[in-house]
């Protein structure tokens, strides 16, 4: 009885090529990692009041506790000068419309 249209040939060199392309595909991540020792970095916001100045972010930037209702609580990371302060840098964020990262290094 055939239970497949494979041969037990052709399932070896299946697998055998998939373990291979698995190995390649390992070995081409470890080669292609990229470590950024100390990188700048700023914000670019889509809002008008601020496109046309970039923002100074870090790990430790400014945060503020958002309350949504019933869209739920959390931190979100504050872009606003005025919210900000001389001197202090906003969190780093982005997202898909309004915040790009950019990265000097």
């Amino acid at each position: 009885m055939i239970r497949s249209c494979f041969s037990i040939v052709q399932r070896a060199r299946c697998a055998a090529i998939a373990v291979a392309i698995v190995l390649a595909a390992r070995r081409a991540a470890a080669d292609d990692t990229l470590v950024i020792e100390r990188p700048m970095l700023a914000g670019i916001s889509g809002f008008r009041e601020r496109w046309d100045r970039p923002i100074v972010l870090s790990e430790r930037g400014a945060t503020e506790n958002a309350d949504r209702g019933g869209s739920g609580k959390g931190v979100r990371a504050v872009w606003s000068f005025a919210k900000i302060g001389a001197g202090r840098t906003g969190a780093i964020v982005f997202d898909a419309l309004h915040r790009s990262l950019l990265i000097r290094f």
